[in-house]
């Protein structure tokens, strides 16, 4: 039933409680399935026995269509319903359930909505200042606001850690200190630079008199003090580390080759001392002591601070993940309440086990205490969320408790000769956790090299060059691999084809390079987008949204409505701007002469007039906003700029800011920009919502891609060095809390000083970070399935000397390049010049080996809609602020999720506006009370069911609606009744899932339109035709004004219908 190969099948059919160690790509994800399938048939338990676990919400819908198809295939409907009823989700949604089913035991609110990361992050900023006035006035003076105001927000991040650092006493310290200069001690005679150094340096001697050799005599002093006294001589090793230089020594004093090795060996020692004697010569003095008395009195701020947050949160009738795990924990540590999941819940499955923190640990095993069989998959490896708190020891720990294990080595991603040239390179990188994989994909299609490391250089520069020619030859190199039509293996259709855009991501491990890296490629014409990330605030979007408020609030602004008059909504030049304002009367604001200027700046004045104070007193800034966007067609402006659909979508979640933003009661325009500037000033990241990057490359972090993969990746920005981390608090659940303290030196003046405690917790931060840095550099590497770039702008960054290692283990060279100065040259100045990707025009013969089922629909419509969306992944003009599509899929969710409320429906479509809210609510109720679906409506049935489908030479994909023991049904929200447009969508999911009827609900108009089974044949063979049709490779628009009317794309079609 379940196709695994034979490490799969051993995790499968284990026993008891197992371990399975996943390597990249070796099919975790069909195993989880697998094991899940196999505890409910070989097992006998029910679905609704099982936990699975995964780290994110579309991992955990993946696994649970997974289930759901294999229990189908099994001819078990009831268990496949019951599959959907699971308790499969990520952490925080079983957290989430066992507070609201116990809730009311700690005085929990059971009806709470969950804050997300960045939700968490914005009512933080705004409680804070709040949360001060409620601490005692003499910790403030003592602390300093500002400062403690930091210290709070920093320990807000974790409070059951923070809470665990700041419990230690003075005794703890000094236990921590003696512990960490012993360790430091083990480590620094235990390394190889010592060993080296201990038995090398002897056998070499230079001349009496030399500086080099005098420096080897100090090295060895050194060495046989350490070993023979179990201590460094602190003044000998001071005198060596500031006394050698790598330039000493004259090669008249040495035998040949001796030079060198002995400068090397000295060079690596000295490295080892300089990092070692940092901890070995800390002592506790005056600046600990300060910090131990100073951190009693946080350690009390932090708990009126935090009695004070949770009330709030109390009120506002929310929690954030953190609040999740540490009542939930609170609850588990009740014994009834834990007897009872020991009774509900017979086995548990835990996916990307390296990347749980120790409060998620503890959960898990509460949890599992009774017995429940454990199911533990990860991969320590790809540990790299230790900014989420994250620890790959916790996987460790299992592994060791469990005992038992296997290995997945497997990659069904990779071809042989990619992995086994990864394995060379990652074997010196990764060292004892370095697993080699294997694979059975055969490359003899691909052309080598398969793996290419790439440095921008020119004659001036050896080792430093520009971000600006690293973007400048990826963008080169992607327009090369799309004009040689360079092959990839395409795996849903099991053959090969040209790569196109959406085959190609760039990575990096922040976003900071991407949007120039983005820039460059959509100047050679290839299309480029970055689908989410971090920074919405930083966008133009969501800096034109504050200028509208602040005009709103205060049209005297001149700044604010300077922004206004030159953003998308008026378009009015700075040439304009210029001679407008050197017009203007002495001491008379913009806003008072805007009518009287040309005729550009009369009609700002007049849509501009409908949202000063006195008209829109009454209007919420949602309201604000979306009544500029009407008057000025912002929206539909922004849509069809350069990147359109990605700024539109910023636009919307500055909306959604504002409403998620009046829930926490700043409604109005006053109130919500004073929220904004909060943001602003605390550096909020909040992320920017996700889109279809459609036939486009792609760029995003390391972090994001992480469970994804391409065809081709490029990993950039190797050269970048991490910013120094400027916290001013730093704290670590089983070491304590440290911070700077100010101290007067003996002249009266103070500065700051680094207390040891500080110093040890910033170095295991150091040595964290740099671990991390390798398993980062494997994540990303791991994404490719064919090609593998690696690029830089410098050799000097830690990516990349950690990267070379691995080149120089695996036999290969960087390559040292500069642009083409078309991309770049070194005045800055674009060359005139033809783009370097070519987009074709001409009709050419497609293979197509996937396709969406709604490709079919548009398809029929008109061929050149087919080719806009399908092909070209172009967004199209959007339908006011939400749009159609994004409606119909809120309906959706509303359907899928059981929502009975605009409340419940919010917690799963955060960006969703109020009204939509409302309609899509009174949709879907519409189905579940409406006669006409009554035979529809069993709650048996399944819910947005994945199909795969191969039919004629190309793999159809899609989900259906609803899935019946003698039928499939479809959800239309449209004001369009006509059935026949929808008639392949539907046909395809009743022929895949073998029912003899189909239906199309029309929610919009009540009514339900049926295909039986002369009709379904009847449209397969329309279906053979059109797909040939398709493949043909002519996408001829086929107009009419009806047609015309309601497309997308009518603004981009030359052959548009008039109306």
């Amino acid at each position: 039933m379940i196709k695994a190969n034979e490490k799969q099948r051993e995790a499968i059919e284990a026993k008891g409680s197992i371990v399975v160690r996943a390597g990249a790509g070796t099919g975790k994800t069909q195993m989880l399935a697998g094991r899940f399938v196999h505890e409910v048939i070989a097992n006998k338990l029910s679905p609704l026995e099982i936990v699975a676990v995964t780290y994110t919400e579309k991992a955990a819908a993946e696994l649970r269509a997974r289930v759901r198809m294999l229990m189908l295939q099994h001819g078990s409907p009831q268990l496949a319903a019951e599959a959907d009823a699971a308790m499969i989700g990520t952490i925080h949604s079983l957290a989430a359930h066992i507070c609201r089913e116990f809730g009311e035991l700690i005085d929990l609110p059971t009806d709470f909505a969950i804050l997300d990361k960045s939700e968490s992050d914005i009512l933080l900023a705004g409680i804070i200042d709040e949360a001060m006035f409620r601490i005692d006035p003499q910790i403030i003076e003592r602390i300093g606001y500002m400062r403690l105001r930091g210290f709070l927000k920093h320990l807000a991040e974790d409070p059951l850690a923070s809470s665990k650092a700041l419990s230690y006493d003075e005794d703890h310290y000094n236990n921590l200190l003696k512990q960490e200069k012993e360790k430091e001690f083990a480590n620094l005679i235990a390394s190889k630079a010592w060993n080296e150094a201990r038995d090398l340096l002897p056998i070499y001697r230079g001349a009496e008199g030399d500086k080099l050799e005098e420096q080897r005599r100090v090295a060895l002093d050194i060495i046989k003090d350490a070993e023979s006294l179990g201590r460094l001589d602190i003044e000998l090793v001071n005198s060596f580390t500031k006394g050698f230089r790598s330039n000493l020594g004259s090669k008249n004093n040495w035998q040949p080759e001796e030079l060198e090795n002995v400068r090397k060996i000295l060079s690596a020692l000295k490295e080892e001392l300089k990092t070692a004697i940092e901890i070995i010569d800390l002592e506790i003095g005056p600046a600990e002591e300060q910090m131990f008395e100073e951190s009693k009195l946080v350690k009390q701020a932090f708990e009126e601070f935090t009695k004070y947050y949770r009330q709030r949160k109390l009120q506002l009738g929310v929690m954030d993940f953190a609040d999740l795990e540490i009542r939930s924990l609170e609850l588990l540590e009740i014994i009834p309440v834990r007897d009872h999941y020991a009774l509900r819940w017979k086995a548990i499955l835990v996916d990307e086990y390296q990347d749980t923190n120790p409060t998620q640990e503890k959960i898990l095993n509460h949890l599992a205490m009774s017995g429940a069989r454990l199911t533990i998959v990860g991969d320590e490896k790809q540990s790299i969320y230790a900014f989420r708190g994250a620890d790959p020891r916790v996987f460790e720990r299992a592994l060791e408790k469990i005992g038992n294990s296997v290995s997945l080595n497997e990659s069904f991603r990779s071809h042989a000769r990619l992995v086994e040239n990864t394995n060379s390179i990652f074997r010196p990188i990764l060292g004892r956790s370095s697993q080699d994989l294997t694979s059975k994909r055969d490359s003899n299609n691909l052309k080598a090299p398969f793996i290419r490391a790439i440095i921008p250089n020119n004659e001036d520069e050896a080792d430093v060059c520009s971000p600006a020619a690293e973007a400048s030859l990826i963008s080169e190199e992607i327009a090369q691999i799309l004009n040689n039509n360079v092959e990839i293996f395409d795996s849903a259709a099991g053959k090969m084809r040209p790569a196109e855009p959406r085959d190609i991501v760039v990575l990096s491990r922040n976003w900071k390079p991407l949007n120039l890296i983005a820039r460059k490629i959509r100047e050679t014409g290839i299309p480029a987008v970055t689908p989410g990330g971090e920074g919405l605030l930083e966008t133009r979007e969501a800096k034109d949204a504050l200028s509208v408020l602040e005009f709103a609030i205060d049209p005297t602004n001149d700044i604010a409505l300077a922004a206004l008059l030159r953003s998308p909504m008026f378009c009015i030049d700075d040439r304009k701007l210029y001679a407008f304002a050197a017009n203007l009367p002495k001491e008379s604001s913009w806003w008072e002469n805007l009518r009287e200027g040309e005729d550009v700046f009369k009609a700002a004045h007049c849509v501009l007039s409908q949202i000063t104070p006195g008209r829109a007193a009454t209007f919420s800034a949602v309201d604000i906003l979306r009544l500029i966007d009407k008057l000025t067609g912002y929206s539909a402006i922004i849509a069809n700029l350069e990147d359109g659909d990605r700024r539109l979508a910023d636009w919307r979640a500055m909306q959604s800011l504002l409403f998620r933003i009046a829930g926490f009661g700043y409604v109005d325009a006053i109130g919500a920009v004073r929220y904004l500037r909060e943001l602003f000033l605390a550096e909020v990241k909040i992320n920017r919502p996700l889109i279809e990057a459609g036939n486009a490359v792609q760029l995003m972090t390391i972090h994001a891609a992480k469970g994804l993969e391409w065809p081709v990746v490029f990993v950039s920005g190797l050269g970048l060095r991490k910013n120094s981390d400027d916290k001013s608090i730093w704290y670590d659940a089983d070491c304590g809390v440290a911070f700077k303290v100010s101290m007067a030196d003996q002249n009266g003046s103070t500065e700051d000083n680094e207390p040891s405690i500080l110093k040890i917790l910033k170095l295991r931060n150091t040595r964290l970070q740099s671990e991390e840095n390798r398993r980062l550099l494997y994540v990303a590497a791991t994404r490719a399935r064919d090609y593998l770039y690696f690029t830089t702008d410098n050799t000097k960054g830690e990516l990349f000397k950690l990267l070379l290692s691995g080149l120089v283990n695996a036999e290969m060279t960087p390559e040292n390049r500069f642009p083409n100065p078309v991309l770049l040259n070194r005045t800055g100045k674009k060359e005139e010049s033809k783009p370097i990707y070519q987009i074709r025009t001409e009709s050419i013969p497609r293979t197509l080996p996937v396709l969406p089922v709604t490709g079919l629909t548009d398809f029929a419509i008109c061929p050149r809609r087919f080719e806009y969306r399908a092909l070209l992944g172009n967004p199209g003009l959007p339908e006011g602020p939400g749009g159609k599509m994004a409606f119909g899929k809120l309906v959706h969710l509303a359907l899928e999720t059981e929502c009975k409320t605009e409340e419940e429906l919010s917690k799963f479509a955060l960006h969703a506006l109020p009204d939509e809210l409302s309609e899509a609510i009174r949709l879907a109720n519409i189905f579940r009370t409406a006669a006409c679906y009554a035979e529809f409506n069993r709650r048996s049935h399944l819910r947005e069911v994945e199909m795969s489908m191969s039919f004629d030479g190309v793999l159809l994909k899609g989900r259906a609606d609803l899935v019946g023991d003698d039928f499939v049904l479809d959800f239309k929200t449209g004001e369009s009744r006509d059935a026949s447009i929808y008639r392949f969508q539907i046909w395809a999911y009743a022929r895949y899932f073998q029912k003899p009827k189909a239906a199309i609900a029309f929610l919009s108009h009540q009514t339900v339109e049926t295909f039986d089974s002369d009709n379904l044949s009847e449209i397969e063979n329309e279906a053979r035709e059109l797909i040939s049709a398709v493949k043909s490779g002519r996408y001829i628009a086929t107009p009419d004004a009806v047609k015309c009317q309601s497309c997308f794309y009518v603004r981009a079609c030359p052959d548009a219908a008039e109306k």
